[in-house]
């Protein structure tokens, strides 16, 4: 059995956003295909990021003598560097506002503490590891520290580069840090395969970089049996985090979506959970559920999943849960990408308000439709968790 070392700047218990259930789901199906998994957090003392004690105490229960704790002193947070004086802050601004391809904050080393590297070279002689995985491309230099008999792999969870323009899109300020392309690829050339999260960027990876394996390997969840159902309670549910793309998208929801659906139908009730109910205005035909820890009892009590998500890449973590609790889900295009092989067929795709809202009537109204649409859902999930697993088996073999 191979020793594999996950390397993680978030916390992989508890599950309480996409990204710790990422980090969490890349444990997971590395030891569901047979390996040693074992778990280094890096946190910040500096900065307080990652350094929350209730997540600490989870790990180390879940992981006891598998889990390891390293605190940085890096006073990099996920957030642009502050410009040097004025001048710089206005070219900045005029960078960001015309979409400029100069406007990049930060290099692809920026949030790495040098010290790391002592402290796993001690422990890769310790413990002896076969495999590396580290979770994103800005820790990517902790790779470099390890033979050429160590098996290096970056699990890159989204497309990171750019990131100022998806901001610009959705009319926000630059909240994060922004690294050019070249950047990116720099850190994921230090690795022997690249784990992308969805087809799409594995093809991006692929082209933009030779001689590297690229797989695609995307997130997956326990398979939910799948249930008659004979009447609807006119339930919707939305699970969001707090961030602004969650923001938006449920105010792009609320103020678009939503009135079409109730103008007729006052009795349908959306069901809201996560960090978002405390940031979100209180409504009649809205419940909030605030931070739920049984995933399993909300899916449920719904009807049907909503997911509208207006930008952003990566896989979409709300698309995938709903998929696999077998839940009738109406979504985007942007939330659909990576899983397009399911669109009309284990869930739906309405990018307009008005169509949006119908198919959502449509599910709660024609019980047939809700039926096969659950059934769907079901024998996609199966499918695409296999696939996925033997990407990964693969490697190994």
């Amino acid at each position: 059995m191979k020793k594999v070392l996950v390397i993680s700047p978030v916390h992989s218990h508890p599950i309480n956003g996409g990204s710790s259930f990422g980090v969490n789901n890349v444990c997971n199906n590395l030891k569901t295909i047979g390996l040693d998994v074992h778990f280094l957090y890096l946190a910040n003392r500096t900065t307080g990021f990652g350094m929350e004690q209730e997540h600490i105490d989870e790990m180390k229960k879940f992981w006891r003598e598998k889990f390891f704790f390293f605190e940085s002193g890096n006073t990099s947070t996920y957030a642009p560097a502050p410009p040097k004086n004025i001048y710089e802050r206005i070219r900045q601004k005029i960078l960001f506002s015309i979409k400029s391809n100069k406007f990049y904050t930060n290099k692809i080393d920026d949030f790495y503490d040098n010290r790391t590297n002592e402290f796993l070279k001690d422990l890769q002689a310790k413990e002896n590891f076969d495999v590396v995985v580290v979770n994103y491309v800005f820790y990517s230099k902790a790779l470099t520290i390890f033979s050429k008999n160590v098996l290096k792999i970056i699990e890159t969870h989204d497309l990171f580069a750019n990131r100022h323009l998806i901001f610009h899109k959705m009319g926000l300020p630059n909240k994060w840090y922004s690294f050019s392309p070249e950047e990116e690829i720099k850190g994921l050339k230090r690795a022997d395969v690249i784990i992308a999260v969805q087809q799409s960027e594995k093809k991006y990876f692929s082209k933009k970089i030779k001689n590297k394996k690229v797989i695609s390997a995307g997130r997956t969840l326990d398979i939910s049996e799948f249930k008659q159902k004979e009447r609807t309670s006119n339930k919707l549910l939305y699970i969001a985090s707090g961030n602004n793309t969650n923001l938006i998208s449920y105010k792009y929801f609320y103020e678009n979506i939503f009135p079409l659906i109730t103008k007729n139908n006052s009795d349908i009730e959306l069901l809201v959970a996560g960090a978002i109910c405390g940031l979100i205005n209180n409504d009649k035909n809205i419940k909030k559920l605030g931070i739920v820890n049984n995933l399993n009892d909300i899916y449920d009590s719904c009807d049907v999943v909503v997911n509208p998500v207006i930008s952003g890449t990566g896989l979409k973590i709300k698309t995938i849960e709903a998929l696999f609790h077998c839940k009738p889900l109406v979504t985007t295009s942007v939330g659909a990408e990576g899983l397009e092989e399911g669109i009309n067929k284990a869930f739906f795709v309405e990018d307009q308000p008005e169509k949006f809202a119908d198919k959502i009537i449509e599910l709660l109204t024609n019980i047939d439709l809700y039926n096969k649409t659950s059934k769907e859902s079901r024998k996609f999930a199966i499918k695409y968790k296999e696939n996925n697993l033997n990407e990964l088996r693969n490697l190994f073999t």
